[in-house]
């Protein structure tokens, strides 16, 4: 194991089988966006072959790169029956993320497997956590369906320990890891997820509402600009102005493929980063892969729908080349 490096950015994320490739490609851009400091990555992962984690580490390009795998068992949250994500208990592994770390790490940022990473994360990073347990944007699909009466989520439509009303989304987070231990926080979400497993619908992030209620801190959207950002129900949850709201779409610091119309890999998707990450999945080993879809003559017709829907919902990305634009700035082709 390399000699912890003060100065370095610490890294977190979860995957397994499942999701090693997307994981792949987002670290891959991070290290494309982040070559001038020291970076450190912990990825956790369950039962992913060998093989998986050597394309992981080969597809990573960075000058002072340290790369640790950590291997973690799903039972623990079996035997909690807390419910499953996509067929996978790997998103849980955040919830005990202070116990599996090294000590020496005092504070990580946790990154989901399905962003991008757009911009440098010092200003992230080297921000002062003070006495939160973490820092994350809002959700923008839950606290939009905050908004609907008809939305009841038995676990926050009567919370009161909700910042402001808001829930966070917990694709990225900067972890204050000394709070966590000295509180033993994890002992605190596992038990709440135990206690509220047949109410939970968004597994770990829901957990983790619970648990911190108002103890976070709220991040700049751009570091988390989540799918539904880029709809109509984004710039009416961001409550921002429009100049605002164009700045935060135009230069994300994260990209964020939230909901499965969202996912980049899949034909169905149509957002204005989906061929920027198809850029860094071709920078990886698993570039030669059929991992991202080709659309089927049996999708044509829903795609013809997609795009008339485009026309009649507000897309304020429509006709721009942002995955062209930015490749554009870093002077590389797309």
């Amino acid at each position: 194991m390399d000699t912890i490096k003060s100065s370095a950015i610490s890294i977190v994320c979860c995957t397994d089988r499942n999701f090693i490739i997307p994981c792949t490609v987002m670290l891959s851009s991070l290290c494309f966006t982040n070559q001038s400091r020291p970076i450190r990555i912990y990825v956790i992962q369950d039962e992913v072959p060998q093989e998986a984690l050597e394309k992981l580490s080969h597809s990573l390009i960075h000058p002072d790169l340290s790369l640790h795998f950590i291997d973690a068992a799903h039972s623990l949250f079996s035997k909690l029956e807390l419910p499953l994500l996509r067929g996978s208990y790997a998103t849980y592994f955040r919830l005990i993320i202070s116990e599996l770390l090294p000590p020496t790490e005092q504070k990580v940022l946790y990154l989901d497997s399905d962003t991008l990473i757009l911009d440098k994360l010092d200003e992230l990073f080297d921000l002062s956590l003070q006495d939160f347990y973490l820092a994350a944007v809002p959700d923008q699909h839950i606290n939009y369906r905050f908004k609907d009466s008809k939305f009841t989520h038995g676990l926050f439509k009567n919370s009161q320990g909700l910042q402001n009303g808001l829930a966070f989304n917990a694709g990225v987070l900067l972890i204050n890891l000394e709070k966590w231990r000295k509180d033993e926080f994890s002992k605190t979400l596992l038990m709440y997820g135990h206690n509220y497993r047949n109410q939970i619908r968004v597994a770990d992030q829901d957990i983790l509402n619970l648990g911190i209620g108002e103890q976070w801190l709220h991040l700049k959207e751009r570091w988390n600009v989540q799918t539904p950002t880029y709809y109509r129900q984004g710039k009416m949850t961001l409550k921002v102005s429009h100049s605002e709201y164009m700045e935060i779409i135009r230069n994300p610091g994260i990209v964020h493929f939230t909901t499965e119309t969202g996912r980049p890999w899949d034909n169905r998707c149509d957002h204005p980063y989906k061929k920027l990450f198809k850029y860094f999945f071709n920078q990886t080993e698993w570039k030669d892969s059929n991992f991202i879809e080709s659309p089927k003559g049996s999708d044509l017709f829903p795609l013809f729908l997609k795009c008339l829907k485009n026309c009649l919902v507000m897309r304020p990305w429509l006709g721009q080349n942002w995955s062209g634009s930015w490749l554009k700035k870093q002077m590389r082709p797309l």
